[in-house]
């Protein structure tokens, strides 16, 4: 049976029966091809055709949709706060260059 949902940027899909969901990432109507992005982190790239002939059905964003991506450097959260923390700094350098 060939596939007859569209792909959709920011979509989530899966096989019925298996594998993993995936997200569509990019669609490039130039080149017939569709960037998606495994639950895991995998990229992968699938041709229209190839979107055609899969069996999948759309399903909910997974509750922890961030899969396989690292999680953020708690240290460079640390530095990025201590930066904005110091707005004193910002307005005073203002200040001496007028």
């Amino acid at each position: 049976m060939l596939n007859e949902l569209s792909p959709i940027v920011d979509q989530w899909y899966q096989h019925p029966d298996q594998g993993q969901p995936f997200l569509i990432v990019d669609i490039d109507d130039d080149a017939e091809a569709i960037e998606i992005q495994y639950f895991d982190g995998t990229m992968d790239e699938l041709s229209f055709s190839e979107w055609e002939g899969m069996t999948i059905e759309e399903c909910a964003t997974p509750d922890s949709w961030s899969g396989g991506l690292e999680e953020p450097d708690a240290e460079i959260d640390e530095i990025t706060a201590e930066f904005l923390d110091d707005d004193d700094d910002w307005n005073n350098s203002y200040e001496t260059m007028g």
